[in-house]
C-alpha cells in the first residue's frame, strides 16, 4: 500500500485457518493483539476500535490484514458496503447456496452474484491454443523472461521468491487465485532434473504459497499439478488452482483447469490486488 490509495476496510483475520478462531478478539475487543488499548483519554483506556479498525474517529487506523486496496477510478459507493457484504454475504452464497453458473438461485443475491461471477466461473471468455502454441513456440521462454525482468505482461505479478525458485500469478487462469511455482533456472524434468534436496525446497515453497492462496480465496479443494510440453512451454513449472465452492463435478477436476474451456479474464488492477493480498497471507505466521 501507498499513502495515495483507495482502500476498502473490513475484518481482520489471522491468515492461518480456513475460519479465523481469533476472529472475536482480533475484531471485538477493541484492543491491540496483547490487549493494550490503542488509546487513553485523561488516563483511562478507550476501547475506540471495531473489525480492527478505529471507531469514532476522523482518521482510522489500521491493519494490512484488513485494508484492501481499491481501483481509485472505481466508486467508493460500490466498493464501501463490500467490506462487510463479503465476508457475510459471500460466505452465505458461496459456501451454502453453491451457485453453480446454470442455477436460477444465483438470483437471491443479485448484487454479490455480479462481483462473485468470476470465482464461480461464469465469465469465461475463449482461448485460442492453437495461437498460443505458436506464439511460445516463436519466443523465448516466458519464465526465464519474468526472472529477467523483461517479460511484457503486467498480469504475471511475483508473489514470493528465493534463491532458487518463484511464485507468480497465472496470465490466463481458468480458476481465480491459480499460480504458477517455478525454479528461477531453465529445468525442464520434474525428477532428472532437479536433486531431491532440491525438490523438496521447491515443493516447500508450493505449500507455503498454496497455504496463503487458501487463506484468500474461497476454496473447496486445491489441485496442485506439474504441468508443461517440449511443444509448448518447456520451462518447468507447478499449478496452484483453487477450486472454489459450488462448482458442479463434471465442471471440476481437468475440466476446470483446461483452457479450452476458456480463461478468466482479468486486469493489471485486480493483479496487483490479488498479488498483494498473497504476499500479506505469506507474511502472516500460519
Amino acid at each position: 500500500m501507498r499513502p495515495v490509495d483507495h482502500v476498502v476496510l473490513t475484518f481482520r483475520h489471522c491468515g492461518g485457518c480456513a475460519y479465523c478462531h481469533r476472529s472475536i478478539a482480533v475484531n471485538q475487543f477493541g484492543s491491540r493483539d496483547n490487549r493494550s488499548p490503542r488509546v487513553i483519554a485523561a488516563a483511562t483506556q478507550v476501547r475506540g476500535e471495531f473489525f480492527g479498525q478505529s471507531s469514532f474517529a476522523g482518521y482510522a487506523l489500521t491493519t494490512p490484514d484488513n485494508t484492501v486496496v481499491a481501483d481509485p477510478a472505481t466508486d467508493p459507493v460500490i466498493t464501501a458496503p463490500l467490506g462487510c457484504g463479503f465476508q457475510t454475504g459471500a460466505g452465505a452464497v458461496l459456501n451454502a447456496l453453491r451457485p453453480a453458473p446454470e442455477r436460477p438461485d444465483r438470483r437471491t443475491c443479485p448484487h454479490l452474484v455480479v462481483h462473485f461471477d468470476r470465482i464461480v466461473g461464469v465469465e469465461r471468455i475463449s482461448f485460442d491454443v492453437d495461437a498460443y502454441v505458436q506464439r511460445v513456440r516463436s519466443s523465448p521462454c516466458f519464465v526465464c523472461a519474468i526472472v529477467a525482468g523483461e517479460h511484457d505482461s503486467d498480469l504475471e505479478q511475483v508473489i514470493a521468491e528465493d534463491e532458487e525458485n518463484f511464485a507468480f500469478l497465472s496470465r490466463y487462469p481458468t480458476l481465480f487465485g491459480s499460480v504458477l511455482v517455478a525454479p528461477k533456472r531453465h529445468l525442464e524434468h520434474v525428477v532428472r532434473d532437479l536433486p531431491e534436496d532440491a525438490f523438496l525446497r521447491i515443493m516447500s515453497l508450493v505449500h507455503r504459497v498454496t497455504r496463503a492462496v487458501e487463506a484468500v480465496v474461497p476454496t473447496e479443494r486445491t489441485y496442485l499439478l506439474s504441468l508443461g510440453s517440449h511443444q509448448g512451454n518447456s520451462h518447468l513449472h507447478w499449478h496452484i488452482a483453487p477450486l472454489p465452492p459450488g462448482v458442479p463435478y463434471r465442471e471440476q477436476q481437468f475440466h476446470a483447469l483446461m483452457a479450452e474451456n476458456g480463461v478468466l479474464p482479468w486486469t493489471h488492477a485486480q493483479a496487483v490486488e490479488l498479488a498483494e493480498q498473497l504476499r500479506a497471507a505469506m507474511a502472516t505466521p500460519s
